[in-house]
């Protein structure tokens, strides 16, 4: 009898794990996708059909990705005239950079300063360059591109024009960091915005701002050599300042600071700048995405059908999602493989028992039906790190982990490289005006 007991309870044991390892199968699988309801539709009308094959013959019924849709975008006249106005502030903001070392003899003479007294002047330049880039950036990564594109250069043309009608050294060395920190802003949120909207086979036209950016230093130093020679003393010694024999410097702030302000208003007036569609995406706002680049495509004559599936980010931007969440909290390795690699399995390769709270010991009968489920142990904490930026500080928080993603394993290096690179770059180029001057 014990064997009669043990052969018959073994088919009903057998049916018993495969009803589980069903269970288990459609609770780790995903719920297939679902169409919009129009398409689902045995009742659509003729023209969503036609739409519908018109679509598959122009191979658009599938979702392009934000990447491919801006291949298709392509550069048109809107990133034209992007480029130009972008090149137009890295023109203006070299000019206003190298307007210091083209003024600082006469400033010299001007108050009689010593050598090292001087310097205070470029000094306060560049620190004023350094402060701006820092909290432009952190303007730029929280409200978006759009608003530090409009507002530095237009600072730097009224900052500039301030600067000409200083009465003393010392307001003019702050008028001077202040110039300073709108050009410590515009130039890295300028070249941002441009490469955000061009497609990844065009990216190479960023280096092409580069060109502005050494015309500015030779509209300054003409500029210099028109103005400085007439209204300028040799030596403090028998100069009428009050008189304005010296005011040469002035006249070139003032010229400088008028092609600023017509470069800014130029923004304004002549170009309606949208945001940038890939910060919309990055920061989850996929339905402005949309309403932007159906707006550049209307600009450019450019036909292409864009819906929400359309700008989800794909390939890179999905590697990066495993790396850290959307507020750039890094995963745990085990959580990392998990979303790489799926669901852990056995050797035999079935899934293998999640552990949840709550579920007794993982066995292979106590796996509750998936709409039963608990949250996961890993979901919980995670919510933790959600609720942290919500509060005054909230912003803080927001930015500390977007910068914390420079320092992952991924990209750490070439951060690193960039910034030797880039100090390295100033310090010569800086120190090279200063030489000259």
């Amino acid at each position: 009898m014990p064997s009669t007991t043990s052969a018959t309870s073994r088919p009903a044991l057998s049916q018993h794990a495969s009803n589980a390892s069903l269970a288990r199968s459609r609770a780790a699988s995903p719920p297939p996708r679902r169409r919009s309801d129009d398409s689902e539709s045995s009742s659509s009308s003729g023209d969503s059909a036609a739409d519908a094959a018109v679509r598959e013959a122009l191979g658009e019924d599938r979702e392009r990705g934000l990447e491919e849709t801006l291949e298709q975008l392509g550069f048109g006249p809107y990133q034209w005239r992007l480029f130009a106005l972008c090149g137009c502030g890295w023109m203006s903001d070299n000019a206003a950079l190298v307007c210091v070392a083209v003024i600082l003899p006469r400033v010299r003479i001007h108050w009689d300063l010593s050598e090292k007294l001087v310097g205070v002047l470029s000094a306060s330049t560049m620190a004023g360059m350094m402060a701006g880039s820092v909290a432009w950036g952190v303007v730029s990564d929280l409200a978006g591109r759009a608003l530090p594109f409009n507002a530095t250069l237009l600072l730097t043309a009224v900052f500039t024009i301030s600067a000409s009608f200083s009465p003393s050294f010392g307001v003019l060395c702050f008028w001077m960091f202040c110039m300073g920190t709108a050009v410590g802003g515009s130039m890295p949120t300028d070249g941002t915005l441009f490469i955000e909207n061009l497609p990844h086979s065009k990216q190479y036209l960023l280096t092409l701002l580069s060109l502005f950016f050494s015309f500015g230093a030779v509209v300054s130093s003409l500029i210099g050599y028109a103005l400085l020679p007439g209204a300028s003393c040799i030596t403090h010694e028998g100069c009428d300042i009050k008189a304005g024999d010296n005011n040469g410097w002035r006249h070139v702030l003032l010229g400088l600071g008028c092609i600023n302000l017509f470069c800014a208003l130029s923004r304004v007036v002549l170009f309606r700048l949208h945001e940038s569609p890939r910060f919309l995406v990055s920061n989850g706002r996929e339905q402005e995405a949309v309403v932007v680049l159906r707006a550049i495509a209307t600009f450019n004559d450019n036909t292409i059908d864009i819906q929400r599936d359309d700008v989800r980010q794909t390939e890179q931007t999905a590697m990066d999602s495993v790396i850290a969440d959307t507020n750039g909290i890094p995963r745990d390795p085990e959580e990392q493989h998990s979303l790489i690699n799926g669901p852990p399995r056995d050797e035999d390769g079935f899934l293998e028992t999640p552990h949840y709270e709550g579920v007794p010991g993982g066995d292979l009968y106590s796996v509750p039906p998936p709409a039963e489920l608990p949250t996961p142990v890993h979901h919980r904490h995670r919510k933790h790190h959600h609720q942290q930026y919500h509060g005054r500080w909230a912003w803080l928080h927001k930015w500390i982990a977007q910068v914390s993603r420079l320092f992952t394993p991924k990209w750490r290096r070439t951060v690193i490289l960039m910034w030797i690179i880039w100090g390295a770059m100033s310090l010569g180029g800086s120190g090279s005006a200063e030489c000259v001057s």
